[in-house]
């Protein structure tokens, strides 16, 4: 019955929000699924100039993997998903960005130096899994180019997979954006040949969305859009 009740909750919400909006008072939740790096480094600005135009409405911030936001937009606990565009995507989905993938190495590694990583050298590094063993960006750019780690450990957090790595652990492949922090404590290189992965935001193909979601959505899609355009200047 859980889903059920969620749908009828779902659209009282809706129902208080559309007459609030009415009245020209913005008021509502917004509830979003996001990878822990966009949740970090994109998601904060975003969410402090929406809410300087929109300061009624609420916004819950829940972190995941891909299966995890998956599963939160399909069964309406999360209006919207930032994540990475992964076939087959049944979502909506809006691209946003494109993210490199990268290398990370401690900084006493042969090829610490380098320019690039070879994508092949993988198979003989001992190799640290993000996501529990179960980060389909990672997974699919290995399997493409049929290579088998040598995955020595695993973990869901990307500060513990950093900081395993800094004390000479093993090494691992991630997008750009969850090293931010990191890039003057260890080598991060991108990858020959070189991959990417796109970032967007997502919601459940054919549910009715919350006039706060909406705005919400509306405002994220024109910030990154105008923050694309300055930066191709």
């Amino acid at each position: 019955m859980l889903p059920v009740i969620r749908r009828f909750l779902e659209s009282e919400t809706n129902v208080y929000e559309m007459a609030s909006d009415i009245k020209g008072l913005t008021v509502g939740d917004v509830s979003l699924a996001s990878f822990p790096s966009i949740a970090t480094f994109w998601l904060p600005e975003v969410i402090s100039r929406f809410q300087n135009e929109y300061p009624g409405i609420r916004i819950r911030i829940m972190e995941g993997i891909t299966q995890e936001i998956n599963e939160w937009l399909e069964d309406g606990t999360a209006d919207l998903g930032f994540m990475a565009y992964n076939e087959p995507m049944e979502l909506d989905w809006i691209p946003l960005r494109d993210d490199r993938m990268v290398a990370v190495l401690n900084k006493s590694h042969p090829l610490a130096k380098n320019k690039n990583y070879p994508l092949a050298r993988c198979g003989e590094e001992d190799f640290i899994m993000p996501a529990l063993g179960h980060d389909l960006d990672v997974e699919t750019l290995l399997k493409e180019n049929n290579i088998e780690p040598k995955i020595k450990f695993t973990t869901m957090e990307n500060p513990v997979l950093l900081s395993m790595i800094m004390n000479g652990l093993g090494m691992s492949i991630m997008n750009e954006l969850c090293t931010t922090l990191w890039k003057d404590k260890l080598a991060v290189m991108p990858l020959d040949p070189p991959e990417s992965v796109t970032f967007g935001i997502a919601s459940a193909r054919g549910r009715h969305m919350s006039p706060a979601a909406e705005k919400f959505l509306e405002f994220a899609v024109k910030m990154f859009t105008r923050e694309e355009k300055q930066n191709k200047k």
